[in-house]
This record gives structure tokens, C-alpha cells and sequence, in this order.
């Protein structure tokens, strides 16, 4: 990197940390919108969605609670169909 002030360089860090910040909210938003439950517990499951949909708002882009609840529920498999219409 070839700097010769010292804002310079803070400006360059400032623009790559920008760049990778971006990425990473890329992808957790990617994520969050494929997560399928994997046949583990079923609180680890709605805990870990919750946990992306806090991390998302950190990155501003918060989801609403009912799109959270409609996302676990609509990604779990037939044989939580009670607990599906129970829950709705």
C-alpha cells in the first residue's frame, strides 16, 4: 500500500473494513433467507435464526418479528405441521 499521510491510510483501511463489512452482511442476509432445519433441536434452530436476525440489525437491516416467526415456520419440515397450525 502506498500511503504518505497518515489519514490517507486511515481512509484506506476505512474504505476496505467498509467493503468486507458489506460482505459479511451480504452473506448473512444470504443465509439467513436458506437456513433449513437440519433435524437438531428445535429451540437451537429458532435460537439460531433469531440470533442471524439480531446480527442483521447491527448491519441495518432489521427484520420484523412476524417475518421471523412466518421464516422458522415455513422452513421446517411435514412432520412439524402441528406445530405449525398451533403456532399460527
Amino acid at each position: 500500500m502506498n500511503v504518505r499521510l497518515p489519514l490517507e491510510y486511515l481512509q484506506k483501511i476505512k474504505y476496505q473494513f467498509t467493503g468486507s463489512t458489506k460482505a459479511y452482511a451480504g452473506a448473512l442476509i444470504k443465509k439467513f433467507a436458506s437456513v433449513e432445519y437440519d433435524g437438531s433441536g428445535i429451540r437451537e434452530y429458532i435460537m439460531k435464526i433469531s440470533h442471524m436476525a439480531e446480527q442483521l440489525k447491527a448491519y441495518e437491516m432489521e427484520q420484523k418479528e412476524n417475518f421471523i416467526v412466518h421464516r422458522i415456520l415455513n422452513s421446517l419440515p411435514k412432520e412439524f405441521e402441528t406445530f405449525i397450525v398451533n403456532s399460527i
